[in-house]
C-alpha cells in the first residue's frame, strides 16, 4: 500500500547554506524532514511498521522538485508540458511545479493522497481529480485554515473523500459543505522525550517569547501584528521574526492602493509582467474589493514603533529543534491566532504545552474545547486582561510553573501525535478498504 504525503513548505525555511547541486531528491526529502519542514514528520516510520509506503512530496519547492525531474528525466524541462489532455505554460514556475507532481502521481500510482496543513490551500485541484480518475486514488486532508471570502467548502473541496478538522469550528464547516469528516487537534510532534523537556526546562533564559510570523503584510494577522506592537512596549516580550524593510512595504502599499482601482484586465497584465514578483498582492486587491475597504490597515504598513523595539527582535529559528529549545528555555509561550473565528487551537498551542512552558493566548473561550482555561494555560479575551495575567505571573513563577507543569503532563497523555497517527492510520485502512 502506497501513501502519497504532500507537504506545504515555507520559503523561510530555505537554507543559504546548502548548496543544492551537492544534494541528491533523496538527500534532499530527508533533510527537510529532519529539520521539521513538514507536519506530521514521524508518520512516516509509525505507518512503514504497519507495512504502508509513505512518500514525502514538497510540491511547492522548486529546488527539491526540479531535482526529482532532472533524476528521473533525461529530457528538458520545455519537453514535461504535455501529459495526456494536460498542457502547461512551462515558463511559469507554477506550472513547471505542478506537471512534475503529476509525474510522481503517475510514476508512483499512490492509493492514498494525504495532504498536510496548508498544502490543499494553494494546490491545483485539478491534479487530485487526475489521481482519481486514474488510479482510483482517495483524497485525505488535515485542514486548520481559513478561505478567502465567498469561497465555499463545497466548491473548494470538492474532490476530498475524507477531512480531519483541527477543531469543531471547522468540523461544522465540512458538515454543513457535506464532506464526512472528524476532528483531529494540532498534535505536537518533538524530538526529545518527556523526562529530557523537563530536564532541559529547569533553566529558563527568557521570560516570554513569540515565534513565528508576525502578520506584517498579513490581512488575516491584523490583531497579532497590533498586539505584538503594544506587548512588546509593555512586557519583557522578545520577537523571533522575520521583519521586512519598510520601503518596501511601502510600495506594496502603493501597488494596492493604484491597481485595486483598475478592471481586472489590466490588473491581469501587470501582475503578469512589471509586478510579477508581488503576485501574492493579488489576493489582497480582491479581498480589498470584496469588503469594500476603503485602505490596507494600518499595522500592515506603519512599522515606525518596530524601529524602537529592535533590540527586541531576532531571527527566527530555522530549524524545529532551534525552534523548540526556544520554547523549553522560556517561561512563557506568547500565541496570537489569525483575524478568523474558527482560527483556535492552532500547532503553537500544543508545542507550548507539549514542552512545558506556560502558553500565553487569545480565544479563552474557544480553547475550552481543549484546555482548562484557568488551570492549564494562560488565556485571555482582552489586552487588558493579557496585561493583568502576565503581571500576576511575573510577580508569582511558582504558580506559572505550576499551571505549565500541569498542561505538560495533560499534553503527554492527550495530545501526542502516537494517538494522531493511530487515527490516522485507521482512516487510511477504511479508505484503502473503499478502493475498486
Amino acid at each position: 500500500m502506497k501513501v502519497l504525503k504532500i507537504n506545504n513548505f515555507s520559503k523561510f525555511h530555505l537554507l543559504n547554506n546548502i548548496d543544492y547541486k551537492n544534494y541528491s531528491y533523496s538527500e534532499l526529502t530527508n533533510l527537510y524532514i529532519e529539520n521539521g519542514w513538514c507536519f506530521f514528520s514521524g508518520l512516516n516510520d509509525f505507518l512503514n511498521r504497519h507495512r504502508i509506503n509513505v512518500i514525502d512530496i514538497f510540491f511547492n519547492e522548486k529546488n527539491i522538485q526540479i531535482k526529482w525531474m532532472h533524476e528521473n528525466f533525461s529530457f528538458k524541462e520545455k519537453q514535461i508540458n504535455q501529459i495526456g489532455s494536460w498542457k502547461y505554460n512551462v515558463n511559469k514556475l507554477q506550472d513547471i511545479l505542478n506537471t512534475i507532481l503529476i509525474h510522481q502521481i503517475k510514476k508512483e500510482k499512490p492509493d492514498i493522497i494525504f495532504l498536510t496543513p496548508g498544502a490543499a490551500y494553494t494546490l491545483d485541484k485539478d491534479i487530485l481529480t487526475f489521481a482519481k480518475n486514474s488510479f482510483d486514488t482517495k483524497i485525505l486532508l488535515h485542514w486548520g485554515d481559513e478561505l478567502w471570502p465567498n469561497v465555499l467548502y463545497k466548491n473548494f473541496f470538492y474532490n476530498i473523500d475524507y477531512a480531519f478538522s483541527t477543531n469543531k469550528l471547522y468540523y461544522e464547516k465540512f458538515k454543513d459543505a457535506g464532506i464526512e469528516n472528524s476532528i483531529v487537534p494540532n498534535y505536537f510532534e518533538s524530538p526529545y522525550s518527556k523526562e529530557e523537556i523537563l530536564n532541559k526546562s529547569k533553566n529558563k533564559e527568557f521570560q516570554i517569547t513569540f515565534c513565528g510570523s508576525s502578520g506584517q503584510n498579513l490581512t488575516d494577522h491584523n490583531y497579532r501584528f497590533e498586539f505584538l506592537n503594544k506587548a512588546s512596549l509593555s512586557t519583557d516580550l522578545k520577537i523571533f521574526t522575520h521583519v521586512e524593510n519598510l520601503n518596501d512595504i511601502k510600495f506594496k502599499k502603493l501597488i494596492v492602493k493604484t491597481l485595486k482601482k483598475l478592471p481586472p484586465p489590466i490588473n491581469k497584465f501587470l501582475f503578469s509582467t512589471i509586478f510579477r514578483r508581488y503576485q501574492f498582492l493579488k489576493e489582497i486587491i480582491n479581498i480589498h474589493k470584496f469588503l469594500n475597504l476603503s485602505d490596507i490597515n494600518e499595522s500592515y504598513l506603519q512599522l515606525k514603533q518596530w524601529d524602537k523595539k529592535i533590540d527586541r527582535i531576532f531571527e527566527p529559528k530555522q530549524t524545529i529543534k532551534d525552534y523548540l529549545d526556544l520554547i523549553i528555555s522560556s517561561r512563557m509561550v506568547l500565541n496570537i491566532h489569525r483575524d478568523e473565528l474558527a482560527d483556535y487551537g492552532n500547532i503553537r498551542c500544543f508545542e507550548a504545552v507539549g514542552h512545558n512552558s506556560l502558553l500565553v493566548t487569545d480565544k479563552k473561550n474557544l480553547l475550552k474545547e481543549f484546555f482548562d482555561v484557568e488551570n492549564d494555560i494562560f488565556a485571555f479575551q482582552t489586552y487588558d486582561e493579557f496585561l493583568e495575567k502576565y503581571k500576576y505571573f511575573t510577580l508569582n513563577p511558582k504558580e506559572a510553573e505550576k499551571i505549565s507543569l500541569n498542561a505538560f503532563n495533560k499534553a503527554w497523555k492527550s495530545f501526542s501525535t502516537n494517538e494522531c497517527y493511530q487515527i490516522i492510520y485507521e482512516k487510511i485502512i477504511e479508505l484503502k478498504s473503499q478502493l475498486k
